[in-house]
């Protein structure tokens, strides 16, 4: 077998259980991957410099193929009702079938970090069949000093075979598309799919599984840092502003971080893209609204750009902005949100970059000079001096004015031409929250299920 690169020789492939293969490229640089990926017709090459790749009928990930090893580890610490389960013999049937299917062929390996802080990071190392998947893992994940690669032992292995098809009967599994999370092993199995953000997805899965016992909290976020150290973090779904509204971490962009740390936040931002245009553009959270509006991860998927969504805006509830990635129960990383709002003295912020002045269709998106202002106000301090209301529809406290943004825009129903067709979509979304939010009550305190939305303030 044909290996090149850097490695750590008395740590390889061969004790995850490989055999036969035909090469190993270890830890090749962007130059390499890209010219392998383009002589194998992986990748074609776009005006710009950059590779294009098909991932054929996969453009997203496939949660309802995600599967986690229930055994004595997981039985009671995964949240089963948010996760799919296969047996450790279903998994072993799966990994030895595999090892047999990547005999006699090329792979490329990368050791990478999961995690910037070096006292949790999980070391990782990653298989692929494609090159142009190792130039995208590399990427994601943190690279360790060439110094490094010679003694890295990997904590967490993750296997991607695009060219794998798993067998629902032998396998436990849904379809010929596969991922597979053993925690007690630490490894993951990916097969059938060429999207490559299921191996990112499975190492943040794997960390948001580990590092609650820790007492550390992972998010699905987005984060800034002020010229003096002061953080701000953003949770949203796609589509709600994480990346237009804070620093996007690649380090092509100038004042990006160099280290990926920063110290607790001082501001936590939640954004909620609201379609149906009765959410105000920024309202300020107590920490119990806070833990309800975490759990609840609201947002509202745009009718017309998604097959099957008719002519109405659709919510979308992903419990902590992330539900797909959790593997244990929501209050866990609830409760673990809540102490450290308490621990840090953080201000919380709900922002709508959604609709305003009527539903998707009606209205108009958000103004983002409004949205920029008030968040501006918001990390700087001075948004806490202004005057505040407490909303009709959903109680929490919403600013009444601040300069250089129109105070009608602060108050949804004045942007509004048919009041009482407001009042009627106002008092719908408060029931969306309410229904959605009924399978965390009996595991959330008394003042977190006072803290929801409530009609009965709309009729005041």
């Amino acid at each position: 077998m044909q290996e090149t690169g850097v490695h750590n020789g008395a740590f390889g492939a061969d004790k995850f259980g490989f055999r036969k293969l035909k090469a190993l490229h270890w830890n090749f640089g962007a130059p390499q991957l890209y010219e392998h990926s383009l002589r194998a017709g992986e990748a074609t090459l776009s005006a710009d410099g950059a590779l294009c790749a098909d991932t054929g009928v996969f453009t997203g990930r496939s949660p309802k193929d995600k599967f986690t090893v229930r055994d004595a580890l997981t039985d009671k610490s995964m949240w089963w009702a948010g996760n799919q389960s296969i047996t450790s013999e279903q998994f072993d049937a799966l990994y030895q079938d595999f090892l047999k299917h990547a005999e006699g062929m090329t792979l490329f390996v990368q050791d990478l970090y999961g995690g910037a802080d070096p006292a949790l990071r999980i070391k990782t190392r990653v298989f692929t069949e494609l090159a142009w998947h190792s130039l995208f893992i590399r990427t994601l994940l943190i690279r360790p000093e060439a110094s490094e690669l010679e003694g890295f032992v990997p904590e967490l292995t993750v296997v991607d075979l695009p060219s794998f098809r798993a067998d629902p009967k032998r396998h436990g599994v849904r379809s010929e598309n596969v991922v597979a999370i053993d925690f007690a092993r630490k490894i993951v199995l990916i097969g059938g799919s060429y999207y490559a953000g299921e191996m990112k997805k499975s190492v943040f899965t794997t960390l948001n599984y580990y590092l609650p016992e820790k007492g550390v909290m992972p998010m699905h976020c987005s984060a800034n840092v002020g010229p003096d150290g002061d953080t701000a973090i953003f949770f949203g779904l796609s589509g709600t502003g994480k990346t237009t509204l804070s620093a996007d971490p690649l380090d092509f962009i100038p004042n990006a971080s160099r280290t990926g740390r920063a110290p607790h936040p001082k501001n936590l931002v939640m954004l909620a893209a609201d379609a149906f245009g009765v959410m105000p553009p920024i309202a300020k959270l107590t920490p119990a609204q806070a833990m309800y509006h975490f759990l609840s991860g609201y947002t509202a998927k745009v009718a017309g750009t998604e097959r099957g969504l008719g002519s109405e805006p659709q919510p979308e509830f992903s419990t902590c902005f992330g539900s797909p990635f959790l593997p244990r129960d929501p209050s866990v990383y609830g409760n673990l949100l809540r102490e450290l709002i308490a621990k840090h003295n953080v201000d919380c912020w709900l922002v709508n970059t959604g609709w305003t002045g009527g539903k998707y269709g009606t209205g108009r998106r958000m103004p983002i000079k409004v949205t920029r202002a008030l968040l501006t106000a918001a990390l700087n301090g001075s948004l806490r001096n202004a005057d505040f209301r407490t909303d009709r529809y959903f109680g929490f406290a919403v600013p009444t004015s601040l300069p250089g943004v129109e105070p009608h825009i602060l108050d949804p129903i004045k942007t509004w031409k048919d009041k009482a067709e407001f009042d009627k979509t106002a008092r719908a979304l408060v029931a969306m929250f309410q229904k959605n939010f009924a399978k965390f009550e009996a595991s959330v305190d008394a003042d977190i299920r006072a803290a929801a939305p409530e009609v009965k303030l709309a009729a005041e």
